[in-house]
């Protein structure tokens, strides 16, 4: 039996947790720390498609008002015994309930596997770098193994002491995203999904396109960064082109897609990005910072670094040839099929946990 603790449920984990458990001929316990958190409203509904089984652990949520990326973490009530399990997996980047999942694996000498996104020490209060270095170098040094969704996150997990990294792209119900079109004109249609948060970087797409013409874009989303990018809007006198739209709900967002030319994803910092691959698998070509996990599956000329406005721009006008929007979807679609289906996710878990 295995079990494999993991903070909440959502939309993306089902299928890959499904694939697994049928792959462990249903030996897995999924442990999650809660139902659903404020941004993610609603995504416990998903458990109706669960194929293995659950338990919700009594642990309390701590939020941190962070300006550049609020979020949560978790504090333990209870930790369930770990000695019925063969090997753990606990996932995160490391909140104060993984660790001490971790710490009681050790204790009980129980093999575990860290499953993690984590790109760097970033994110969070600049104070607590020293910290994160010192935990996840204990935590990540002492794993049976550490699987990441992406290259970037590999390279994180080496320099943190990992000594078997393996990755296993993070995926989803591709084939509901799944939609072929055809790409005409240089007209760009231009769409960002996401948290308005400060480490997305929007004011960045904001100043590329405001020497441009011939475009649209339309920020679907909500968030503590709102007021600035509507002011940001103003200033650069985008009113007529950018607008700013509320959130949809999960079981929508596949048709959004299908509206648009080109998806941007400016963030200074994302552990993966699931929009990068939803929009490929809707026929969206993306830009992406270097910085942006999900890049493995963006065609290299789409990718500039952070912050660099100027090679944003750039990468704007060579979408605008169609046949480059379909060149830069073929790319990605290819490689998400081939390497991040969620068979593929669990066939790498699989032999990790039975090595």
């Amino acid at each position: 039996m295995y079990a494999f603790f993991t903070n909440i449920p959502t939309p993306q984990k089902i299928p890959m947790l499904n694939a697994l458990n049928d792959l462990l001929n249903g030996n897995l316990v999924v442990f999650f720390f809660e139902k659903e958190v404020e941004k993610r409203k609603g995504w416990a509904s998903s458990l109706k498609e669960a194929r293995f089984t659950y338990e919700f652990l009594e642990s309390r949520k701590l939020d941190i008002n962070h300006p550049m990326d609020p979020g949560y973490t978790f504090l333990p009530s209870s930790i369930p015994s770990l000695r019925e399990f063969e090997k753990i997996v606990v996932s995160g980047g490391i909140s104060p309930l993984e660790i001490a999942i971790a710490l009681k694996a050790m204790w009980q000498k129980i093999p575990y596997v860290v499953w993690t996104g984590a790109v760097s020490l970033r994110g969070g209060y600049a104070l607590m770098i020293p910290v994160r270095y010192v935990l996840r170098r204990f935590i990540y040094s002492r794993a049976h193994a550490i699987v990441v969704p992406n290259s970037l996150a590999r390279k994180h997990a080496i320099r943190m002491g990992g000594k078997r990294v393996e990755i296993a792209y993070t995926s989803f119900d591709l084939g509901r995203f799944e939609y072929e079109k055809k790409h005409e004109g240089e007209f760009l249609r231009i769409l960002h999904l996401g948290r308005l948060i400060r480490r997305k970087r929007i004011g960045d797409m904001l100043k590329a396109l405001s020497t441009m013409d011939e475009y649209t874009l339309d920020i679907i989303g909500e968030g503590p960064s709102k007021e600035e990018v509507k002011d940001m809007i103003r200033k650069l006198n985008l009113q007529s082109k950018v607008k700013l739209l509320p959130p949809v709900p999960h079981e929508r967002v596949h048709e959004v897609y299908r509206n648009y030319d080109l998806f941007i994803l400016p963030s200074e910092n994302e552990v993966h990005g699931f929009v990068v691959m939803e929009a490929l698998m809707s026929s969206v070509p993306v830009i992406v910072t270097d910085e942006v996990g999900a890049k493995d599956f963006v065609i290299p000329r789409a990718i500039y670094p952070v912050g660099n406005v100027e090679e944003l721009r750039k990468r704007i006008e060579w979408m605008r040839h169609p046949e480059h929007r379909e060149m830069a979807v073929r790319f990605g679609k290819k490689l998400i099929k081939e390497k991040a289906t969620p068979t593929e996710w669990a066939r790498v878990f699989r032999r990790v946990l039975l090595e």
